[in-house]
């Protein structure tokens, strides 16, 4: 039985899909780097989000030589729009992921 504010069974079991994830790390220098999505990406849809997340890796997660700021605030950038700023300082390089 199901109240008014829960899903049922089958409205969950539409909205599980495959999903496929890659991940890089990239060394990056000392400086400040825009990154974004290059031009004519597609939107998003119905059933995912075509994107990208900047973050520090786990073996790195404090790293106070790292900033990484954008519009949301929390790494994400939207294949429509979003850019984001990472400035690594101090004298090593330093990996995102």
């Amino acid at each position: 039985m199901s109240t008014p504010n829960t899903p049922d069974q089958a409205s969950i079991q539409k909205r599980i899909y495959d999903l496929k994830v890659t991940g890089h790390l990239m060394t990056l220098d000392p400086g400040l780097y825009c990154i974004f999505h290059t031009k004519n990406q597609k939107p998003a849809d119905d059933h995912g989000f075509p994107g990208i997340r900047i973050s520090l890796p786990p073996f790195l997660k404090h790293n106070p030589n790292v900033q990484i700021t954008g519009f949301e605030g929390d790494g994400w950038i939207g294949a429509e729009k979003g850019v984001l700023l990472v400035q690594v300082s101090g004298k090593e390089s330093t990996q995102v992921k």
